[in-house]
């Protein structure tokens, strides 16, 4: 019977995850709050400059969402291949943040592939996503707004009746 290893949780690290999430999920409910007052602010102007705003935040977040995902990717894909390498999960010296069993051999090739696996889903998705993003957002474009009269959206191409 193989000799099982448990690696000890350090406690330190997870109190800094802890507080990382807490921090990191405010700062985005706070981003997500003020976004969407700016966003409602932009739409029920009657200057079409603000609707065109609107527009050019949309396009913003929808070009700057890949950026964190292709490094979340990046970091797995690291992760995998020191996994690979080493041929053992969690890797020597690595800290965890709950009691992990030391995985070597195959569990650890599997532990590597999977990331790998995850990896090439989320890169597949995040392409998805942003083509089928910016699909939508040729769809809409601003309309001329002559003596001002506000008409945010025209579908570029009308829908057959």
């Amino acid at each position: 019977m193989p000799k099982v290893t448990l690696i000890r949780a350090d406690k330190k690290l997870r109190r800094q995850v802890l507080w990382g999430f807490l921090v990191v999920g405010a700062l985005l409910l706070w981003l997500v709050y003020s976004l969407n007052i700016h966003a409602w602010t932009l739409l029920n102007s009657p200057d079409p400059r603000d609707q065109q705003r609107l527009l050019s935040l949309i396009r913003w977040i929808f070009y700057t969402m890949p950026v964190f995902v292709f490094g979340f990717v990046g970091w797995l894909l690291w992760l995998a291949r020191r996994i690979l390498e080493t041929n053992q999960y969690p890797l020597p010296g690595q800290r965890v943040i709950r009691p992990t069993l030391l995985r070597t051999g195959t569990q650890a090739r599997r532990m590597g592939f999977g990331l790998i696996a995850i990896s090439i889903a989320l890169l597949v998705l995040e392409m998805l996503l942003t083509y089928y993003a910016m699909q939508i957002l040729q769809l809409v474009e601003p309309l001329p707004t002559p003596n001002n009269v506000s008409h945010f959206i025209r579908l570029s191409n009308p829908p057959a009746v």
